[in-house]
């Protein structure tokens, strides 16, 4: 059993920006193929699909092997959000909350949530000198 922490993909160093210039682990590159939608997918989690493939698109993070499981957080995903009536007309209840922290486990293992949905994501620099009011007239 390995100790210690799992190590980051390469993509993932990539998009952070701190991949060593001698670093070339080839097991660890991404395929560049997306998951694919199976066929009689529900309409609601086509939607969700249509939405979150070009997220995960742009980290990538997952592949055609991920389809099945892709394809199950969108149906959760689709099943959680007719639960609290957002859309598709729902009662408006609450889901359980097993479902809901499912829901985000899978959302962070394609990289739609928690710290890696933030990777390559730099903050917005205003322009011009902001010290410039306090510089010499």
């Amino acid at each position: 059993m390995q100790r210690g922490r799992k190590r980051d993909p390469e993509s993932v160093k990539a998009a952070r920006g701190t991949t060593p210039a001698t670093s070339k682990h080839p097991r660890d590159e991404v395929e560049a193929d997306l998951p694919r939608m199976p066929s009689g997918f529900p309409a609601p989690a086509e939607e969700i699909w249509n939405d979150l493939v070009v997220l995960v698109e742009r980290n990538k993070l997952a592949t055609e092997k991920d389809s099945q499981a892709f394809a199950n957080m969108c149906q959760l995903q689709a099943h959680v959000t007719a639960q609290f009536g957002m859309y598709f007309g729902g009662k408006g209840e609450a889901p359980a909350i097993a479902a809901l922290a499912e829901l985000r486990k899978q959302l962070e293992v394609f990289g739609l949530a928690g710290v890696r949905s933030r990777i390559g994501a730099a903050p917005e620099k205003p322009g011009g000198n902001p010290f410039a009011k306090n510089g010499v007239k």
